[in-house]
């Protein structure tokens, strides 16, 4: 009787020990599939650039350029002179749609992390707004008849201010690259 006792006193103890080696076990898992997740999480980041940057090629060798693909251009060219200028010529011209779309395509860049000088499209996003004001400002100045001509020193005011707002951003981007 007395070694039953004993049995089942040993049985008991060790239950918490079988739990907690399964617990530990249990943790073990979660933390090796939590770096495994990473690792893929990684891997498809650097996938995802890898393509974006071999589309951006494809586009530059077809002559079907978009914005994103210069300013790409600029930022891995930065010993040539011509990035070290500002991106004028590659948002003049763009209608507002285009440049809300060239800055929804840098703000995911930089969320998602692929933007690899931040300091550099935090630069380009401020000249960005400048010219997506602009291109507002013409887009809506298209649209207004012709005749009405107490709007004109009031868009030209506003010109004023925002080509010396470009100004300053330009020299920003300067000082960054």
């Amino acid at each position: 009787m007395a070694e039953i006792e004993r049995v089942r006193k040993r049985r008991e103890e060790r239950v918490p020990e079988k739990a907690k080696r399964e617990e530990e076990i249990a943790l073990l898992a979660r933390e090796r599939a939590a770096a495994d997740f990473q690792e893929m999480e990684k891997k498809e980041a650097e996938f995802l650039l890898g393509q974006s940057l071999i589309r951006s090629k494809i586009r530059l060798d077809e002559g079907r350029v978009k914005p994103i693909d210069i300013l790409y251009m600029q930022l891995n060219d930065l010993d040539d002179v011509k990035a070290r200028e500002p991106c004028e010529e590659t948002f003049a011209g763009q209608t507002y749609r285009g440049l809300e779309a060239l800055q929804n395509s840098i703000w995911s860049m930089m969320h998602d992390g692929t933007a690899k000088v931040v300091e550099f499209w935090e630069a380009v996003l401020r000249q960005l707004e400048v010219y997506k004001a602009m291109a507002f400002l013409k887009e809506i100045h298209g649209k207004l008849p012709n005749e009405d001509a107490n709007i004109k020193p009031e868009q030209d005011r506003i010109l004023a201010v925002l080509e010396k707002l470009q100004g300053q951003i330009e020299d920003d981007l300067i000082k960054i690259v």
